[in-house]
C-alpha cells in the first residue's frame, strides 16, 4: 500500500469532515427530516412520477438531503431551483449538495443566483474557498459574516471557521471559537484536537475529561471510538502508557477494524512490556493495512468525521517547501515531531526537507528513524531512498522517491 494515497486522501478528508451534515441554519424548517423518512421518500417518489410539475420534487430533494443522499437530492433540487429562482432555501440546499459532491464550479454558479448579502450564502462561499485551499480568503469571508450570525447559523460558521484556523496554523484561535458552542462530546473532541495542534496537550486532555462517562456509555459508538482513540494518543505522547493502552483497548472494542487504533494500541502495549499482545495487535494492523482497499476505508470514515491533524501539517510543510519557505516548513515539522513522536510520516517529511537543504546525512538518519517507527512492512520508497543516498549521484532519485509519499 502506497502512503502517498493515504496522505493525499487524508488531507481532503479532514476538510470534508468539517462540511458534514445538513445544517438546519442553512435549510430551515423545510430541510427537517420526516418522522419516518424512508416511508415518506417512497411515497414522494411515486408522487413525483405521477405529477412532475408539483412541489413534491422539491420536498423529495430536501428529504433526501437530510438523509445524506446528496447526489439524489442535488439531481432534484438544482433543476427545481433553475425553474424557481426566487426559491432561496432550495438554492441554498442545492449549493450545499453540490459542495458535498465537490462540484465547486456548480456551487459558484448557484451562489451567483442567490442574494449576495445572504449570510448562509457567504457561509457556503467560504467553505468553497477552503475546499479550493484558498484558506485566507475563506477565513475572511467567514469572519465577515460571523458577528451578525446567531443560533444555528452561528454554530455552523464557528465550526467551519475553527477548521480553517487549524489549517492556517491558528489552532489556539480555533479552540477559543469552539468553546462558545454548546458542550458536547463531538465539540469537545474538536476542541481537544485544536489544542493538540497548538501544542497544548494538557488542555487537549482537559477538554475530554468531562466527557469520559459519555465516551464509555458509547451511545454513539463511532464517536466514542474516535474520542477514545484520540485520548489514548494524547496519553501515549505524554508517556502515560498504561492509561493509553486502556483507552485504546476500549476504542478497539468499539471499532476493531480501525487501523490507527490498532497501531497506537500496539505501541502502547509494547511500551508497558506486553509484547506478545502488542505483536498480535500489530499483526492484525498489518493484515488490515495490506488487505483492505485504502479508498474504501477512507470513504467509510468520511461519514464519521475522520480527521488527521498530522497529515495537515505535512501538507502545509510541503506547500511551504514548494513556495521556497524552507524555514516555515522546518518549523512546522519540528513542532509536529515533538507532538507525534511515534508517527513515521514526520521523519519522512523532514528527510525530504533535509534533501532540499543539502543535509544528506541528516536525511538518511531521518529515513532510518522512519523505518524504525513503521513497525510493519516499510514502504519500498523509503528503503530505496536510503539506498540511493549511499550513492554520490543518488540525491535526485531519493527526492523523487520521497515525493511519491508526500502530498
Amino acid at each position: 500500500m502506497v502512503l502517498a494515497r493515504a496522505w493525499r486522501a487524508g488531507c481532503a478528508l479532514a476538510l470534508v469532515a468539517s462540511l458534514a451534515g445538513w445544517p438546519q441554519a442553512v435549510w430551515g424548517q423545510s430541510g427537517q427530516a420526516a418522522a419516518e423518512p424512508d416511508a415518506r421518500i417512497a411515497e414522494l417518489r411515486h408522487l413525483v412520477v405521477s405529477d412532475p410539475a408539483s412541489g413534491h420534487q422539491r420536498e423529495l430533494g430536501m428529504l433526501l438531503g437530510t438523509s445524506g443522499r446528496f447526489a439524489e437530492a442535488y439531481a432534484l433540487l438544482r433543476p427545481w431551483f433553475e425553474g424557481n429562482p426566487r426559491d432561496v432555501p432550495t438554492g441554498l440546499a442545492a449549493a450545499f449538495c453540490a459542495e458535498r459532491l465537490e462540484r465547486l464550479a456548480e456551487v459558484e454558479e448557484i451562489l451567483a443566483l442567490l442574494p449576495p448579502d445572504l449570510p448562509q450564502r457567504q457561509l457556503i462561499a467560504g467553505r468553497v474557498k477552503l475546499q479550493r485551499q484558498q484558506t485566507q480568503e475563506g477565513i475572511r469571508l467567514l469572519e465577515e459574516v460571523l458577528p451578525g450570525a446567531a443560533g444555528a447559523l452561528r454554530a455552523d460558521i464557528l465550526k467551519t471557521l475553527a477548521e480553517a484556523y487549524v489549517a492556517a496554523g491558528r489552532s489556539g484561535d480555533a479552540a477559543r471559537l469552539l468553546a462558545e458552542l454548546q458542550p458536547s462530546l463531538a465539540i469537545a473532541l474538536q476542541i481537544s484536537r485544536a489544542h493538540y495542534k497548538a501544542g497544548d496537550s494538557a488542555s487537549a486532555l482537559r477538554s475530554l475529561r468531562p466527557f469520559e462517562g459519555e465516551i464509555r456509555r458509547a451511545d454513539d459508538p463511532l464517536l466514542s471510538a474516535r474520542a477514545a482513540r484520540h485520548w489514548g494518543h494524547l496519553l501515549l505522547l505524554s508517556g502515560e502508557l498504561g492509561a493509553a493502552a486502556e483507552r485504546l483497548e476500549f476504542a478497539r472494542q468499539l471499532d476493531g477494524a480501525d487501523r490507527e487504533t490498532l497501531r497506537l494500541l500496539g505501541l502502547a502495549l509494547n511500551g508497558i512490556g506486553r509484547r506478545e499482545e502488542a505483536a498480535r495487535v500489530l499483526k492484525r494492523f498489518s493484515e488490515l493495512y495490506a488487505a483492505e482497499p485504502l479508498n474504501s476505508v477512507l470513504d467509510e470514515q468520511i461519514g464519521v468525521g475522520y480527521d488527521d491533524p498530522t497529515l495537515k501539517v505535512i501538507q502545509q510543510a510541503a506547500e511551504a517547501r514548494a513556495n521556497g519557505d524552507l524555514a516555515l516548513a522546518a518549523s512546522l515539522l519540528e513542532r509536529e515531531a515533538d507532538l507525534a513522536t511515534a508517527d513515521p510520516r514526520i521523519p519522512v517529511a523532514r528527510a525530504r526537507l533535509a534533501l532540499e537543504t543539502g543535509e544528506l546525512e541528516q536525511a538518511a538518519a531521518l529515513l532510518r528513524r522512519a523505518v524504525e517507527l513503521s513497525g510493519i512492512e516499510v514502504p519500498p520508497e523509503i528503503t530505496a531512498a536510503v539506498a540511493a543516498l549511499e550513492r554520490v549521484d543518488g540525491v535526485s532519485e531519493a527526492k523523487s522517491l520521497l515525493d511519491r509519499l508526500l502530498p
